[in-house]
């Protein structure tokens, strides 16, 4: 998810719908500066903060697929 021009993914209706459709999680892949976007709602602020950074597993799953 790009931090320029993010409203559109980051619009309240579309990230509900992506979000509460997930059967085992929701991966977001973006800068850890997400915080940084100006006019998200409050509940994708609050989604974002409760999220888990998985980088250091998905790097270490990439490299173990690799081998």
């Amino acid at each position: 998810m790009p931090l320029t021009n993010a409203n559109f993914e980051m619009d309240l209706n579309l990230f509900n719908v992506a979000t509460s459709r997930e059967k085992r999680g929701t991966l977001i892949v973006t800068y850890a500066q997400l915080s940084l976007l100006v006019g998200l709602a409050p509940e994708v602020i609050q989604f974002s903060k409760g999220a888990v950074d998985a980088t250091d597993n998905f790097i270490d799953y990439f490299i173990e697929i690799q081998l």
